[in-house]
C-alpha cells in the first residue's frame, strides 16, 4: 500500500508539473510571439487617389485592413497622395510614391493604375488596385487569371455591365428609348462602354447618343446640348467625375425631367435616379485579401484578378419623387434597395 500510495503520489506530482511546465512553455511562447510581434516593422502601403470620390474604396480597404490588425496585430501604415481632381497631376505623384519604396502600392482606381503602370516600370513593387474597369482590355492585365505582371485586384466589370444597365432602362421606362452617354475619350472603358452601348441598343430598341466630354470644363457645354426634346434618359459610364461635378449634372437634369442610371452606388449619394453596380467599399474591402497574399509573399502575377462579390441594383425613391414619375410594382421587387437620399 506504502508503494502504491507513493507511486501515486509521484504520478500526481509528475502530471501537476507537467501541466504546470506547459501553461509556463505556453504563456513565455505567447509572449515571445507577442514581443516578435510588437518588433515587427509596421507594412507601408503608398496609396495613389485622383481625388474625394475614391475615398469610398480606400476606406473599404482600410476597414478591411484594421480588422486584420484586431486578429493580428499587424499594422499598416498609409502614405497617401491625392491628386483633388487633377488627373495632370498623377505621374508625379505616383513617382513620388514609387521613390518611397513602399512594401504595396495602391491605385483607388483606372487612372491611378494606369499612372502607377508607368511609374513602376523597372521596379518589382506590387500594386493592388481597388476598382477597375477593364482591366485587362486597358493592359493592366494580360488575363483576369494572370496580370503577368507586377499588379492584381478587384475588376468592377463596369464596361460589360452596361449592356444590364441598358437593359433594366428598357424594362423601367419601355416607352423611353432615347439615351445620351456622356463619354470621357481618355478613358478606355468610358469608350469601351459606348461602343459596346451602340452595339446593344437597337436590339433593346434604344437609340443611343454620345457626347464626348474631356473634362469637367466642358460639362456646361455638354449639358446645354440636352433636353427633353433629344433625351429620356442618361446613362453614366466609367469616368472618374468628382461628386461636385455629378451633384450639377444631376440637378440639371433633373429640372429638365431627365432620369439617370449610374454605374457606382455612390452616385446616387449624388442624386442619380438608379445605379447598378458594385459597393466601391466592398470592392476595397475584398482587396484586403489580395494586399495580405502579396504582404506574405505571393507574387501579384500569381493571384488572379477578382470580381465583385456582389452588384446591386438601387432606386433613390426621392430622384423619381422629385422627377414626378412612378414604377411598376414589379421593377420594385426587382430593386436590391430602395434609398430616399436627399437631393441637393
Amino acid at each position: 500500500m506504502y508503494w502504491q500510495k507513493s507511486d501515486k503520489f509521484l504520478w500526481s506530482n509528475s502530471l501537476v508539473g507537467g501541466v504546470a511546465l506547459f501553461i509556463v512553455s505556453f504563456l513565455l511562447a505567447g509572449l515571445w510571439a507577442g514581443s516578435a510581434q510588437a518588433a515587427a516593422p509596421p507594412y507601408r502601403l503608398g496609396v495613389l487617389l485622383v481625388g474625394d470620390n475614391r475615398q469610398e474604396p480606400f476606406a473599404g480597404l482600410q476597414e478591411g485592413l484594421a480588422e486584420h490588425r484586431r486578429e493580428s496585430g499587424v499594422v499598416h501604415l498609409f502614405e497617401v497622395r491625392n491628386a483633388q481632381g487633377e488627373r495632370k497631376l498623377l505621374p508625379e505623384l505616383a513617382r513620388e510614391l514609387v521613390a518611397a519604396r513602399p512594401d504595396v502600392l495602391i491605385a483607388g482606381g483606372g487612372v491611378e493604375a494606369d499612372a502607377l503602370r508607368t511609374a513602376t516600370a523597372g521596379t518589382d513593387i506590387p500594386v493592388v488596385f481597388l476598382a477597375v474597369s477593364s482591366a485587362v482590355a486597358r493592359g493592366l492585365a494580360q488575363s483576369m487569371l494572370s496580370s503577368g505582371n507586377n499588379f492584381t485586384g478587384i475588376d468592377t466589370n463596369d464596361t460589360e455591365l452596361t449592356e444590364k444597365r441598358l437593359w433594366l432602362l428598357q424594362k423601367i421606362f419601355p416607352q423611353k428609348k432615347r439615351i445620351t452617354i456622356l463619354n470621357m475619350p481618355s478613358i478606355p472603358p468610358s469608350v469601351k462602354s459606348c461602343e459596346l452601348a451602340r452595339q446593344v441598343a437597337p436590339a433593346l430598341g434604344q437609340k443611343v447618343t454620345v457626347i464626348d466630354v474631356e473634362n469637367a470644363a466642358l460639362i456646361g457645354e455638354a449639358l446645354a446640348r440636352i433636353d427633353n426634346t433629344n433625351c429620356d434618359l442618361l446613362l453614366l459610364v466609367p469616368v472618374p467625375w468628382d461628386k461636385t461635378v455629378l451633384s450639377n449634372i444631376f440637378a440639371d437634369l433633373r429640372g429638365k425631367g431627365i432620369p439617370v442610371m449610374g454605374f457606382e452606388l455612390a452616385q446616387i449619394e449624388s442624386g442619380a435616379t438608379f445605379a447598378y453596380a458594385a459597393s466601391r467599399f466592398a470592392a476595397g474591402k475584398q482587396a484586403t485579401r489580395l494586399v495580405h497574399k502579396i504582404l506574405h509573399g505571393t507574387a501579384p502575377r500569381d493571384i488572379p484578378l477578382e470580381t465583385p462579390d456582389k452588384i446591386e441594383f438601387i432606386i433613390n425613391r426621392r430622384a423619381l419623387q422629385t422627377l414626378g414619375l412612378t414604377l411598376p410594382r414589379p421593377i420594385w421587387k426587382m430593386a436590391d434597395q430602395v434609398v430616399d437620399q436627399e437631393l441637393n
